[in-house]
């Protein structure tokens, strides 16, 4: 259950399957490693979640000193993105063409940016989660997911003419 999860988001960071794997077994280790640190009273997700946003950062930041070039944006399942509606090939075919190019936007958002998006809507955490797992005040994290959104809304805004 979470391992994929883990894969997931770090794929979604990183970009590179072979080094989204490796993430994920470094986070497994990490977490087998201080398990001793997590308290039990709070939820175990969020600190999970905390644990692989910290090695994936480190292993990007140590990696690439900026931020990449996006390489790949296929999901890392490969599973297709289900389509609302009846059978519509054009229709399928435009809104694959508008989800690979939101994801490609999302792919491109500074690493910052890229990881509250990922935690809050890929991820489905909460800000006051995404903050505990980030460290960072919840004023910030919101601060983040609006500046993302607007950056998406700029990046994204010659969709709406083709919709």
């Amino acid at each position: 259950h979470y391992e994929r999860n883990i894969y997931n988001l770090a794929y979604r960071l990183c970009r590179d399957r072979n080094e989204a794997w490796d993430m994920a077994q470094e986070v497994f280790l990490r977490v087998f490693q201080n398990f001793e640190k997590f308290d039990p009273a709070l939820a175990f997700r969020p600190w999970l979640m905390k644990v692989a946003t910290n090695v994936c950062l480190n292993k990007i930041r140590g990696k690439y000193r900026g931020t990449p070039t996006v390489t790949d944006v296929t999901e890392p399942d490969g599973e297709p993105l289900p389509v609302m509606g009846g059978p519509n090939p054009a229709g399928e075919a435009a809104a694959k063409d508008a989800s690979s190019v939101v994801r490609a936007s999302v792919a491109e958002l500074p690493l910052d940016y890229r990881v509250v998006v990922t935690l809050r809507y890929l991820e489905g955490l909460s800000y006051e989660e995404i903050a505990q797992a980030l460290d960072l005040p919840l004023g910030t994290v919101k601060n983040r997911l609006f500046r993302s959104r607007e950056m998406l809304k700029e990046r994204l805004k010659h969709l709406e003419d083709g919709l």
